[in-house]
């Protein structure tokens, strides 16, 4: 698959730290017939056997659903648990991790291949119009949908301590895949993960270095400066990169009990709506969080104008080209896109050009049919970039690839929560939130490059 084929160039470093959860014998990889027959199938990158789903996304690590529980097992290790107190060393004998985790990570198998049976599923989907049944009562809801239904308690089973109930697989990967197409996320490497934190191995910069993450290099090449042997001092090391998962909790949608009495288009609509607020939040994060692409200083910037205030002026196309657009790596160009507001698009198309008399040109690519060109490379336009003119300097553009710059990582147990009438502040609905699992964080700062303004 695609998604497989773009992360092949770091595979082997992270199989390192991202063992299967468990020893997979031939017998034991088989997925669970409702996961099976919804188009998940088991594929393995690098040395790590994954889950992905019908659209070609990376779901979950394979020992989440599949072969023998944690507690079941010799030797353990969940997606790097640990790893943390040996950040220099990948050669870990597995049979140290304590017990204690062996069953943290067997309670969640459980629930995981809980959520995965086709009795949870139907569960799930019954549970809106048993409370329409019960009147917007909640506890009564539950009381008659276990009473027609007894398989039903498998969704009181799956409750997430945080409240709500676990979202099936087959629900969720309708949700992150289709998050995935409208969001920055989609654009990054996604890894999947079972633990609190996702780790990654990657390459300690030089501090004298503009450069982060590139292998030594003694001069010649062209696209980077003269690097120094990892073996002297001050020289280039491996680490691993920490990406905590952060809990993304939509605002409460409110569903009114007319939308209740249409129960069969009630999930789509909602999945829509988690979709939306989702491709918000964690692009949002991508650019601003602990770790995101403008709060990381160890990417180089330029400014894109030579007077003292911060609008466009007519130096602004060559700042661009030379200082942004060729200043970036070769190796990242192919996958580089152009992120910035609408306005400085605007900005750029209105500026008069400078001494190349070559204006800035933004056309539709009538080749792939669904990307803008800006300059010749993509573009996408994001609200959540700063617009221009700005009150002070600041980064209005990102130019770079986020496929190999930056890592998304996914955990499979999302949840859903409806709060009842009387919990909510409209006694005509309830509220349904959405919590997923995510973080992201950049790998490779070398692959991007900030224009500021």
């Amino acid at each position: 698959m695609a998604v497989t084929e773009r992360t092949l160039s770091f595979d082997h470093m992270w199989s390192a730290s991202h063992l299967p959860a468990v020893k997979h014998s031939s017998s034991q990889t088989r997925l669970p017939k409702a996961m099976q027959q919804a188009g998940f199938e088991i594929k393995t990158v690098g040395e790590t056997p994954l889950v992905f789903d019908r659209h070609g996304r990376p779901f979950a690590e394979a020992g989440v659903f599949c072969g023998p529980l944690a507690s079941e097992a010799a030797h353990v290790v969940s997606a790097s648990e640990s790893y943390a107190p040996h950040r220099s060393e990948f050669a870990i004998d597995r049979s140290l991790v304590p017990s204690t985790e062996r069953q943290r990570v067997a309670a969640y198998q459980s629930k995981m291949r809980l959520t995965a049976t086709a009795e949870f599923e139907a569960a799930f989907m019954r549970q809106f119009a048993y409370l329409k049944k019960a009147n917007f009562d909640h506890n009564l809801a539950n009381t008659l949908h276990v009473y027609q239904h007894p398989e039903v308690k498998n969704l009181l089973e799956g409750l997430d301590f945080a409240g709500g109930a676990w979202v099936p697989p087959t629900f969720l990967s309708e949700v992150m895949s289709a998050v995935s197409e409208q969001s920055l996320m989609g654009l990054a490497t996604i890894r999947p993960t079972s633990s609190d934190t996702l780790w990654i191995p990657t390459f300690l910069p030089n501090a004298s270095s503009a450069y982060s993450s590139q292998m030594p290099i003694t001069g010649g090449a062209g696209e980077t400066p003269a690097r120094p042997s990892p073996t002297l001092s001050g020289g280039l090391g491996f680490g691993l990169l920490e990406i905590p998962i952060k809990r993304f909790r939509t605002p409460p949608i409110p569903v009114s009990r007319d939308l209740l009495a249409d129960a069969a288009f009630l999930l789509p609509y909602l999945r829509d709506r988690f979709v939306a607020d989702l491709g918000t939040l964690i692009s949002q994060w991508m650019l601003y969080g602990d770790g995101g692409i403008l709060t990381n200083a160890q990417i180089p910037s330029s400014n894109l104008q030579g007077a003292l205030g911060h609008a466009l002026d007519n130096s602004s196309d060559d700042r661009w080209r030379q200082s942004v657009k060729a200043a970036l790596p070769e190796q990242y160009r192919a996958k580089a896109v152009a992120l910035m507001h609408g306005s400085l698009q605007a900005a750029y198309e209105n500026e008069t050009p400078g001494s190349s008399n070559r204006p800035i040109a933004v056309r539709h690519n009538d080749v792939a049919g669904d990307r803008f060109l800006f300059d010749e490379v993509p573009l996408l336009t994001s609200n959540l970039m700063p617009a221009v003119p700005t009150s002070t300097t600041q980064p209005v553009m990102i130019y770079g690839s986020l496929q190999a710059g930056m890592i998304v990582g996914s955990r499979a147990d999302a949840s859903m929560q409806v709060i009842s009438e009387s919990q909510s502040a409209d006694f005509d609905a309830v509220d349904v939130i959405f919590v997923a699992r995510l973080g992201a964080a950049v790998l490779v700062p070398d692959a991007f490059r900030i224009g500021l303004l």
